[in-house]
């Protein structure tokens, strides 16, 4: 929800409104599924539900990305955007990365299922479900603040590397 909210303001501050309300009607969706889903979970989100996320995400990130070049005032000599998009794919594409490579050094498909995630060793030292959540979720809100911040300042090579750096440092330190 953190990455739809970001994408439907984005949308919305670039007047493409379609793009907008569909990320709108995407956190609808997913607030309707948490509630369901807070500890104990009556229902689990499963690859029915986190591979079409995913694929928004994906779309969104290649949409934005559209509007590069553009004569967008929000866009245009700005160095903020590729280290904000890269900043909202950051958690699920390390934590991805992370345990395929994990899975793959034992000899076994990259796709089997493991508790290798990020928020199952939040659970193996004892943070429970809702802190666990909360320490990804304001993991993830710092890398983003950051990079919309640092995009400002710096270059765009400097700016998406210090995203990466602090993503993976973040990442560790969890």
């Amino acid at each position: 929800t953190i990455n739809l909210g970001v994408f439907a303001a984005f949308f919305m501050l670039t007047h493409n409104l379609g793009y907008a309300l569909i990320s709108v009607i995407a956190i609808g969706a997913v607030m309707g599924f948490l509630k369901y889903n807070l500890h104990p979970a009556k229902i689990f989100l499963g690859d029915s539900g986190s591979l079409p996320l995913g694929m928004l995400m994906a779309i969104f990130t290649l949409k934005a990305l559209s509007f590069l070049g553009s004569t967008n005032p929000l866009i245009v000599e700005s160095n903020w955007l590729i280290p904000l998009l890269v900043a909202l794919n950051a958690v699920p594409v390390l934590d991805t990365l992370r345990v395929f490579i994990l899975r793959i050094q034992k000899g076994r498909s990259p796709f089997s299922a493991d508790k290798n995630h990020l928020h199952h060793i939040y659970l193996k030292n004892d943070f429970g479900h809702f802190k666990s959540a909360l320490a990804i979720h304001f993991t993830h809100i710092v890398i983003i603040v950051f990079s919309f911040f640092i995009g400002s300042l710096l270059s765009l090579s400097l700016a998406v590397l210090s995203v990466i750096v602090l993503s993976l440092f973040l990442f560790e330190a969890n």
